[in-house]
């Protein structure tokens, strides 16, 4: 499985993270997403992720590409990341095993022309809280009931 990320996108779907993208502090954001992203991908197992962000990794940087614990990271420079990720869905050759994770309807609509399996930021982001998060001692406790009423 691919997952293509609408990085800034998805950011804004974490409210700890929307903090610090308000408080200027795009670098602690966009490694809190990846942190994020890369504790899901541990735990689903044998997932590829590539995260798309607008601009620079930092002011004056000249990297396009980047790694995070495996995480391959795009940055659009001058561009919007929008075009990086149309681009790059347009030449994908395994369409049927990729998940585009955005809201923006523009590459919602140009993932939908290519065939390409679409999540909206705000449910991949409780996807991801649920398989990442601990479950609480209350949800524990009712699932081991319903467990205790199925037998």
């Amino acid at each position: 499985m691919l997952l293509i990320i609408d990085g800034f996108n998805l950011i804004y779907k974490f409210p700890e993270l929307e903090v610090c993208m308000y408080e200027n502090r795009l670098q602690e954001a966009r490694l809190g997403l990846l942190a994020r992203v890369q504790k899901y991908r541990m735990k689903k197992g044998n997932t590829e992720v590539i995260a798309f962000f607008d601009g620079r990794k930092e002011k004056g940087s000249v990297v396009e590409t980047d790694d995070y614990q495996g995480i391959t990271i795009r940055y659009s420079h001058e561009l919007k990341a929008d075009v990086l990720i149309k681009k790059y869905v347009k030449t994908c050759l395994s369409r049927g095993n990729v998940l585009t994770v955005t809201s923006d309807k523009d590459i919602l609509f140009h993932c939908r022309k290519y065939g390409i399996p679409t999540n909206t930021s705000e449910d991949f982001a409780k996807k991801m809280n649920d398989v990442i998060l601990p479950k609480t001692k209350k949800t524990e406790e009712k699932d081991s009931n319903i467990q205790l009423t199925e037998a």
